[in-house]
């Protein structure tokens, strides 16, 4: 029952509904809150915690592919769901639907490398989610709209969001030195170790990378629908929100940097040490793999999204609504 409560809370499929319904009427900052307090402390955290300090759910393998299976399948269907959306918070909640399946996933593993990378993942997760949503929030600020259809061309008139939504996109998606690579990097390796106790393990890595790449391609096409296609006539007099409005956002986005470069001392300072001890007394496990993927992740997403982009007609956005 515990554990039925703390998925519904992060948000989990089946019970992901409140979150996009959320993204509808609140605030952006709201919406930034909720992902740190309400999916990610209250939800993951919680879970996490019950899982392994209080009822150890590693000697249960069916309890741990229960989770990583739900897991996965939250991050198949929440990444479609945020590919073919055409506003842009319920875009940002999708994804962080499906950023919460890779968490579940690390916590299912049951080994201390996943379970660490859950916790990491749920810390850089919020950090640049947050900044995703504030990037939204002040661009809906000056144009009063969310919707996809209606924005544009605003790398000259919001350089600054420009700059901390792009670097967040890119950490969400796994790209280095950002904090999201190391995250995502510690979560293959659970998986990896997983795939040499059971099979599916390797079933659970197929659903990894279809939704890195399709998570790396539907921010591409956000960031190009936003920032670097021809602006529409009445947004011509936006111009960069207050400086109060932008600063959060930029020093969440350069976090992400931050957290990145300097992993070691976030994993030893931030990550509880409990777990920390366990991954270190775990030994040594292959880098080679888990980098692999991730990068044939990011290339194939490349691939894909210059493709679909020519597929575009003459005149038209990036992504015609028939190709999204």
């Amino acid at each position: 029952m515990i554990l039925i409560g703390g998925l519904a809370k992060s948000g989990i499929m089946p019970f992901h509904g409140w979150i996009p319904d959320a993204a509808s009427v609140v605030p952006a900052s709201t919406m930034a809150y909720i992902t740190a307090s309400v999916n990610n402390l209250l939800g993951i955290y919680l879970i996490m915690r019950m899982s392994y300090s209080v009822f150890d759910i590693s000697s249960s393998l069916a309890i741990r592919l229960f989770l990583m299976t739900i897991g996965a399948i939250t991050i198949v269907v929440a990444v479609y769901k945020a590919f073919v959306q055409k506003e842009a918070m319920k875009f940002l909640a999708f994804q962080g639907i499906a950023q919460v399946g890779y968490m579940i996933m690390g916590i299912g593993t049951g080994l201390p490398i996943g379970i660490a990378a859950a916790v990491f993942y749920m810390i850089n997760n919020t950090i640049a989610k947050a900044s995703l949503f504030l990037s939204i929030g002040s661009i809906e600020y000056r144009t009063k709209t969310t919707q996809f259809d209606e924005l544009g061309g605003l790398r000259r008139k919001l350089p600054v969001t420009m700059a901390a939504f792009i670097i967040a996109a890119l950490a969400i998606s796994d790209i280095p030195p950002l904090n999201g690579f190391y995250s995502k990097w510690m979560l293959y390796q659970g998986v990896i170790q997983l795939s040499k106790i059971n099979n599916l393990g390797f079933v659970f890595l197929g659903a990894m990378m279809f939704g890195g790449v399709l998570t790396f391609i539907a921010f591409l096409k956000t960031i190009y629908i936003l920032f670097l296609r021809k602006s529409p006539k009445r947004l011509e007099k936006v111009y960069e929100p207050r400086f109060e409005m932008v600063t959060p956002t930029l020093i969440l986005a350069l976090a992400c940097i931050v957290f990145g470069i300097f992993v070691n001392f976030v994993l030893s300072k931030i990550i509880d040490q409990s777990i920390l001890a366990m991954v270190l007394d775990f030994g040594s496990w292959s880098q080679m793999m888990p980098t692999s993927l991730i990068v044939i992740n990011i290339f194939l997403a490349i691939i894909f999204f210059l493709f679909v982009k020519g597929l575009r007609p003459k005149g038209g956005g990036v992504l015609d609504e028939r190709v999204a």
